[in-house]
């Protein structure tokens, strides 16, 4: 069997490590595979180091922060680029000689289409809501584009139980199968980076995931300036890439609150372990979090995390057991479970020993490689 993986990005975002985990997954069950990226960067070049078969292809997205209205000529266009990639796609899996084609994601199209036009399996894999955590719309509009995602996927995948059950919904089907990631952290790498907050700090918090509107990280400053009123001494880490107007108006708003001196905003990191050992907690502040990748790795580290009650995230956490929840959008909520922490390091300490269990009865890589060969399975059978 020949498999097609299909990027939306070539950067290393979350479902683009979850799409490296897949191929090499697959891989690993002597599964043929090739993957197709939009544009060169670091996802191109670790599977390559990996010894994947990759190819670009210029895709456009199917979705848009604003809401498309009526039709438009620049929709004309969008279609004739859509084809136009599809067969492109199309071509290449001719060459590779694959038997199923695989879009991980619910914003491109060109995957479904090309199977459409080789007439081969083709399976949706969803990492994401589109409205609720990053305000996209579909440009052809909800109606149309759910019947050609309903109608042209042998098999629906999503990354939690959540987002399955969102898509239950919009789509009308009931058979949509969840595959949550299975990042293979262990231990930090000991010739990364050192990693240090200054040495009167009594908590050490990590922010990952990126400065987009969608994961609040401004609740995460609101929340460390309420720990200083209350006399706790944070230091913070904010790890991430989004938009640069984004990250001045986040850095602007830590000086405004008086925590930009506590505050420090890394940016993008390609492994971010040494950060989550040298935390005490991850905070999780997103308005809909799809999974929660960064979580998953926090946990596995051995440090508790502190999330909004929203989306998936109560699917990892465990409200005093393995973390802590506070409902999302409420940076005093956050601001008090974080001085719990500060003020009961063996509570905290704890809470990261049940959370690294967790993380390693729950999501095992054994099962993981498993669970990809049957999908896969399935969808060509």
């Amino acid at each position: 069997m020949n498999v097609c993986l299909i990027s939306h990005s070539g950067e290393l975002a979350g479902a683009e490590r979850c799409l490296l985990e897949m191929a090499l997954a697959l891989r690993a069950r002597r599964v043929g595979v090739c993957v197709v990226v939009p544009r060169r960067g670091a996802l191109a070049a670790e599977l390559e180091h990996c010894g994947i078969r990759v190819a670009v292809v210029r895709m456009a997205s199917w979705m848009h922060p604003v809401a498309a209205g009526r039709l438009s000529p620049r929709w004309f266009v969008k279609v004739a680029l859509h084809l136009i990639a599809a067969f492109r796609v199309a071509r290449l899996a001719v060459r590779w000689d694959c038997d199923i084609i695989c879009t991980n994601t619910i914003t491109l199209c060109v995957g479904a289409v090309a199977a459409r036009i080789l007439r081969r399996p083709h399976i949706w894999f969803i990492h994401e809501f589109g409205g609720p955590d990053h305000g996209l719309r579909f440009d052809f509009g909800a109606r149309a584009s759910f019947g050609i995602i309903r109608n042209n996927a042998a098999l629906i995948v999503a990354n939690s139980a959540t987002v399955a059950r969102y898509f239950q919904r919009l789509l009308r089907r009931r058979d949509i199968r969840v595959l949550s990631p299975c990042p293979q952290v262990t231990k930090p790498v000991l010739d990364g980076p050192a990693v240090t907050a200054p040495p009167s700090t009594q908590l050490r918090c990590v922010f990952a995931g990126g400065w987009g509107a969608g994961k609040r990280a401004e609740d995460a400053l609101a929340a460390i300036a309420e720990l200083r009123r209350a006399g706790i001494r944070p230091w913070l880490w904010v790890l991430g890439s989004g938009p640069a107007e984004r990250r001045r108006w986040l850095q602007q708003y830590a000086v405004q609150r008086g925590v930009a001196q506590f505050t420090e905003f890394v940016g993008w990191v390609p492994c971010p372990s040494a950060w989550f050992v040298a935390a005490d907690c991850l905070l999780m502040c997103s308005r809909a979090e799809a999974f929660g990748r960064v979580a998953l790795e926090a946990m596995r580290a051995g440090r508790p995390v502190v999330g909004a009650r929203t989306g998936a995230i109560p699917e990892l956490i465990r409200d005093g057991i393995d973390g802590l929840l506070y409902p999302v959008g409420r940076p005093q909520e956050l601001a008090l479970r974080l001085a719990r922490l500060a003020r009961d390091p063996a509570m905290a300490r704890a809470m990261g020993e049940q959370a690294r269990l967790r993380a390693a009865e729950k999501f095992s890589g054994e099962d993981y490689l498993e669970r990809v060969a049957r999908l896969f399975e399935t969808a060509l059978s």
